[in-house]
């Protein structure tokens, strides 16, 4: 009788133990139903119509950014210095620092961050500007750099 009832009361475990896992795959089951239908949701595989190619380099748009930066100066007092920092590859930036030091204009280059800085000094009025633009804008072309932004010094 004594073994009846130890067999019985491991079958009884056994059950309660089996019946556990059952709740816990079940679960399981159901998280993972539910993670499927919002990776179907959130990750549509459909191109999306409305998503268009950014160009790279210098197509995003230096020139224009060049264009607003050097607008809002309009002229440079006499103690005003603004250098300008252009990402350009070692193999052109001699030849951009050569064409800026012809121009009048000094410059400085980092091998390791591939960072030039142009310095312009004032006094400048809206026609000098202008040509440093047009400058730039010629070099951003010929040596493919990609314009960074300025700052007053």
């Amino acid at each position: 009788m004594k073994t009846l009832e130890k067999v019985l009361k491991v079958l009884a475990a056994l059950a309660a133990i089996a019946g556990a896992v059952m709740v816990i795959l079940r679960l399981i089951e159901r998280r993972n139903a539910r993670m499927d239908e919002l990776d179907a949701y959130l990750m549509d595989n459909e191109a999306d119509e409305g998503v268009d190619e950014v160009p790279t380099a210098y197509a995003v748009g230096d020139e224009e950014y060049l264009d607003q930066d050097l607008g809002e100066w309009n002229e440079l007092s006499d103690d005003a210095a603004v250098t300008l920092s252009f990402l350009v590859d070692p193999a052109n930036a001699e030849e951009f620092q050569k064409e800026l030091a012809e121009a009048g204009y000094s410059s400085t280059y980092e091998k390791e961050t591939k960072v030039l800085d142009a310095v312009i000094h004032g006094p400048k009025d809206r026609q000098e500007i202008e040509e440093f633009d047009q400058l730039l804008k010629k070099l951003l072309v010929s040596t493919n750099a990609t314009y960074l932004g300025f700052a007053f010094e």
